[in-house]
């Protein structure tokens, strides 16, 4: 199998690089406005939701893989400019640009002929779903790589998070910044090169089932493992059962099996971005032999 252009397709060319500069800006603006605006209006959603959030789709939506490094370089400059820039700076980076790219190659599952990725409502909505559980479980893995928050805690925020920003507003925003991009490179006279879309056809089922699989197993772990902790010995040693206490061993574990969290991350985030990338047994077997 050759994947000698994988990594043509994913690294930033010469020419997408003031599109990555824009995104990059964008993402500044965006937080600087909704800093400002939590300052003059008190609204309670403003503590808890970052704005960002809404902008990995949409921007890919509208822009291609050209604006794939974009993602990660706005939030890195909208933790700089907010003082938050840290551990978590990579893992919410890692997160959003999943996010936008797990969408968009996932829509190419519905329709791998169409010369651009289809966003019909009823095909996008699943997409970005699932999608937004693979960001969830990596930011819920993260919280464990950095010690900062449990998985349990962390994967259902930040689904909600990109579920509830994306599937509302995804869309009108994609065609915004398209109509903007265009009416920007036609006022200075600038001929746009063609947007190129998103290759591949990843398989839907796998990539469900593995996310799905690591977000349930994820939780389930988080807090059963914590549960366990807490439970007295005695429950256990009263009825023959001093064998399962072989299983609290913190400093093997790690507090919350942390440990155990990182290990299924690492391995799932890795079978996730292979399934993503990778082209499907369909397209291989159309590929002919040389």
């Amino acid at each position: 199998m050759r994947n000698d252009g994988i990594g043509r397709r994913i690294l930033p060319s010469r020419d997408s690089l003031p599109l990555v500069a824009a995104v990059g800006a964008l993402y500044l603006l965006v937080t600087l406005g909704e800093r400002v605006l939590s300052g003059a209006v008190s609204i309670p959603a403003f503590s808890v939701v970052e704005l960002t959030a809404v902008l990995p789709v949409p921007v890919l939506l509208a822009a291609g893989p050209a604006a794939l490094w974009g993602i990660p370089l706005g939030y890195v400059l909208s933790d700089a400019a907010t003082s938050s820039l840290g551990p978590g700076t990579l893992v919410g980076a890692g997160a959003h640009l999943y996010l936008g790219y797990a969408t968009c190659k996932l829509l190419r599952w519905f329709d791998a002929d169409a010369p651009r990725v289809s966003v019909g409502f009823g095909r996008f909505v699943p997409a970005v779903t699932i999608a937004a559980a693979g960001a969830a479980a990596i930011s819920g893995w993260g919280g464990e790589v950095i010690h900062r928050t449990p998985f349990f805690v962390a994967a259902p925020t930040a689904f909600a998070e990109f579920a509830l920003l994306s599937i509302p507003f995804a869309l009108p925003l994609a065609g915004l910044f398209g109509r903007v991009a265009s009416a920007g490179a036609s006022a200075l006279g600038v001929t746009a090169a063609p947007r190129r879309r998103f290759d591949g056809r990843p398989n839907l089922r796998r990539v469900a089932a593995v996310t799905l699989g690591w977000v349930g197993l994820g939780t389930v772990a988080s807090v059963g493992y914590r549960t366990f902790e807490k439970i007295p010995a005695g429950a256990f040693t009263s009825r023959d059962l001093e064998f399962v206490l072989l299983l609290r061993q913190p400093t093997l574990f790690g507090p919350g099996a942390g440990r155990l969290q990182v290990l299924l991350g690492s391995v799932l985030l890795s079978v996730l971005v292979v399934l993503l990338v990778e082209p499907s047994e369909r397209e291989r077997s159309e590929v002919p032999a040389r």
